[in-house]
């Protein structure tokens, strides 16, 4: 019963509405083509209500357009009518301003053949449109997370100041927290801290001159001292490498250079041969005057 009261209802009104609105085109000068009238706009009422409600109708695009011809068909038969219904009536009448309604009438053809060519042209691109419209909706990809840098270090914050120049230490100096291996030996003769600097810390020179090898050994408190190498002192002491090699692991430990006392303790020498051989260590020239204790 409901699919026939919906076609007896709207055959109905099909009759009805072309019926008036053919009567508005012959008033308005159509003459016998005044069926045109209502064929035109209630077709297109038709058309584009199917598109608008259409299932097949994917893109929002073409259903927004579909439904605005739609509601502007509809609003314009129902203006046709009423128009025509008061003008049979005698509820209005045209008079001079009858022109401006023949204008009007004569106009929807051209524009309902607009309309229809755009709304045709758009459902052709339906899936294009329904296709552009989901990409746009669909959430964009989240940002790969880039890898770390495995080469690289990772080092916690600084929480205090940046080091500067002076705050550096020097590796070159000696480090004040390390202690000094020679530090409460009782001293022979004097402290290494009063022997002058040598000028150079590199090997020893071979022009060096050579010291005085006869000059006799100072008192040494009672203890014997083993009797000099018979091949000499100085550069020509056999014991002239192992106190370089000693030499430079006791800076390597202390920061200073090795003196006479050192030597002599180290290697049980004499104090005289314990200087001549930190003098041919040191690569000095010439013994300096007034050093014998």
């Amino acid at each position: 019963m409901v699919d026939l009261g919906i076609a007896v209802g709207g055959v109905a009104a099909i009759v009805a509405s072309f019926t008036t609105l053919r009567h508005l085109g012959t008033y308005t000068g159509w003459g016998r083509l005044d069926w045109l009238l209502p064929t035109t706009l209630d077709t297109f009422v038709i058309t584009t209500t199917r598109v608008w409600q259409s299932q097949r109708t994917k893109s929002a695009k073409v259903r927004r357009f579909a439904a605005g011809n739609a509601i502007g068909a509809i609003a314009l038969s129902l203006a046709g009518n009423a128009v025509y219904h008061a003008i049979h009536a005698g509820a209005w009448v045209p008079g001079r301003y009858l022109w401006l309604l023949v204008v009007l009438v004569s106009s929807i053809p051209p524009i309902a053949i607009g309309l229809i060519s755009h709304l045709a042209v758009l459902r052709g691109r339906d899936g294009e449109f329904a296709a552009a419209e989901a990409a746009k909706k669909a959430p964009s990809p989240a940002p790969t997370p880039s890898r770390p840098d495995l080469g690289a270090t990772t080092r916690p914050p600084s929480t205090g100041p940046a080091p500067t120049a002076s705050s550096v230490p020097d590796p070159t100096l000696p480090d004040p927290t390390t202690p000094d291996p020679n530090e409460g030996r009782p001293a022979c003769s004097r402290p290494d801290s009063d022997e002058p600097d040598s000028p150079d810390t590199g090997p020893p020179d071979p022009d060096s001159s050579k010291a005085d090898s006869s000059k006799a050994d100072s008192k040494d408190g009672g203890k014997r001292r083993p009797a000099p190498a018979p091949t000499g002192m100085g550069e020509d002491d056999p014991l002239l490498s192992k106190a370089i090699a000693y030499a430079a692991d006791h800076f390597s430990r202390t920061g200073r250079k090795i003196g006479a006392e050192p030597l002599a303790t180290h290697f049980g020498i004499g104090t005289k041969r314990s200087r001549l051989l930190r003098d041919a260590v040191h690569g000095i020239r010439e013994v300096e005057p007034g050093t014998d204790s």
